[in-house]
């Protein structure tokens, strides 16, 4: 089941009857993020390390749980950051350009022992 950010944030802010400004107070968090958030309008974040920690604060305000949060966003924006991911459904691989970093650096490290034995031969 997908889990729908924006949407997620906004219900529980407004079953808490918090307005945003009040959790901007709270958390040191612009008004004008804390509304791109809730709207899923993730360009307006200067960098990707903002938005993750304003989720994960926003999340932490609103005692939901961040981690399904985080893992919500990496799934619907882009690549996860750590490896698989275990979902209820199913593993998730690892990233193509993980896997291609493995293989360069493997094949890296058996050209320096080729040349190193060939050397010392």
């Amino acid at each position: 089941m997908e889990l729908f950010i924006g949407i997620t944030l906004a219900e529980a802010r407004k079953q808490k009857k918090i307005s945003l400004k009040k959790i901007s107070q709270d958390t040191n968090i612009s008004v004008k993020y804390l509304q791109a958030l809730e709207e899923e309008n993730f360009r307006i974040f200067p960098a990707e390390v903002y938005l993750k920690g304003f989720l994960r604060s926003y999340g932490q305000y609103l005692n939901l749980d961040t981690a399904q949060l985080l893992q919500a966003y990496e799934l619907q924006h882009g690549q996860p950051a750590s490896g698989n991911i275990i979902t209820k459904d199913k593993t998730l691989a690892a990233p193509a350009s993980s896997r291609r970093y493995w293989l360069l650096a493997l094949t890296g490290l058996l050209l320096i022992i080729l040349v190193l034995v060939l050397h010392y031969r």
